[in-house]
């Protein structure tokens, strides 16, 4: 068995495609033609539909017609078949999420895919699903990545050498081939023709909003609430870029910055940049220093992976009744 490291942990990077499984897995299965009943654990029915559904939010090639004979398919049932029983052990627990916790989610899910509230309420609805299943959904796979951890991967340690080890069997996955900037940015934007009191106030704007980054409040925040530009709902992330894919004036703002500091405020075509180096990156190996926590991170994904495979093989399935039908 195997486990998708998006479906398990709860981290930034994975919350798109656990938006994603979540909308996939829950929508009604009315969506298909065909809704044949391929399994059942405790005698809930798991349908080709649901089948479908996992292998599209994976990325799992299956194919229109013929599904059940797909080499695919049995490995995808067989990991729906351990979805529902680990939801199925969840029910065993007292659940410690907060509605709090699932608008936190719900609201990182939001940032991470560039919508808003009404949005995806609009993209739930037109797969055939309430916001409140949704936000159900999205509590069970909280409490389901709360229980991994509690029970295994909690349990789990790595230490330096075997993080080291690691490092030095990977070199070639910490290593930077070409120089990069990881950006983000506040743009006070200034229309076209504007007039010399809409650029003084936008100038003004801008030197205020750079007085509270330096003063230290939280430029993700500043940028949602300040920034024109779109990336104002990812905290004004922009990502990385080598030398030559940003704007002259951009690069010579933030060449001389180290990771964390604001720039000068920087006047384009756009209007007034506001912008903060997160990382900078030079061609080389990273030191093991700087890339141990990844490693380490990295490595309890892969034992966590292998312990919950082992707890659902030699346990959940014997105290579960699973029937299957290929």
């Amino acid at each position: 068995m195997s486990f998708s490291r998006s479906f398990l942990f709860a981290s930034a990077g994975a919350l798109a495609g656990v938006a994603l499984m979540v909308l996939c897995v829950s929508a009604p299965a009315a969506a298909h033609t065909v809704d044949e009943v391929v399994a059942s654990v405790d005698n809930n029915p798991i349908t080709l539909s649901d089948v479908r559904a996992f292998a599209a939010a994976t990325g799992t090639g299956l194919p229109a017609q013929g599904v059940t004979s797909s080499p695919n398919f049995k490995p995808v049932l067989k990991q729906v078949i351990e979805q529902k029983l680990l939801e199925q052990e969840v029910k065993k627990y007292e659940s410690k999420i907060d509605d709090s916790q699932v608008n936190a989610y719900i609201e990182q899910i939001e940032q991470a895919r560039g919508i808003s509230n009404q949005q995806l309420q609009q993209a739930l609805a037109q797969n055939g699903l309430t916001y409140e299943a949704f936000r159900k959904q999205i509590r069970l796979e909280l409490e389901k990545t709360l229980m991994i951890n509690d029970e295994v991967r909690s349990k789990l340690t790595v230490s330096d050498a075997q993080a080291k080890a690691y490092y030095d069997t990977h070199r070639s996955d910490f290593t930077v081939t070409k120089e990069r900037y990881k950006l983000a940015q506040i743009l006070i934007a200034v229309p076209d023709n504007a007039s010399p009191k809409q650029l003084a106030a936008a100038r003004a704007k801008a030197e205020m909003v750079r007085k509270l980054a330096l003063s230290g409040q939280d430029f993700a925040t500043l940028a949602r609430e300040y920034s024109d530009d779109a990336s104002k709902s990812q905290g004004g992330e922009l990502g990385y870029f080598a030398p030559g894919e940003i704007m002259n004036q951009i690069l010579d703002a933030v060449k001389p910055l180290k990771p964390g500091q604001i720039s000068r405020i920087v006047r384009t075509q756009y209007g007034f940049h506001i912008l903060k180096l997160e990382e900078h990156e030079v061609p080389g190996p990273r030191p093991f220093a700087d890339v141990k926590t990844e490693i380490r991170n990295r490595l309890l994904d892969e034992m966590t992976n292998q312990q919950v495979r082992q707890w659902v093989d030699t346990q959940l399935v014997k105290q579960h009744y699973v029937e299957t039908l290929y």
